[in-house]
């Protein structure tokens, strides 16, 4: 069973979303990759960095 998913809207100016001491990485619905912060538009979810992984999702060039 999966960890239900956190909208991270990318329209926020509360700071950056990075990713936490559990983990936790960003994704999209329909992106390749996980980020540890909002890089570029779209709507992110909050994941742990093993469902990412899990998912077969690689880390973005930009953030890592």
């Amino acid at each position: 069973m999966s960890a239900p998913e956190r909208s991270i809207s990318s329209g926020s100016s509360s700071g950056s979303a990075e990713a936490t001491d559990e983990g936790e990485v960003l994704i999209t619905k329909t992106g390749e990759c996980y980020h540890s912060h909002k890089c570029g538009s779209g709507n992110y979810f909050a994941v742990p960095l093993s469902e990412a992984k899990a998912r077969g999702l690689r880390p973005c060039k930009k953030c890592y």
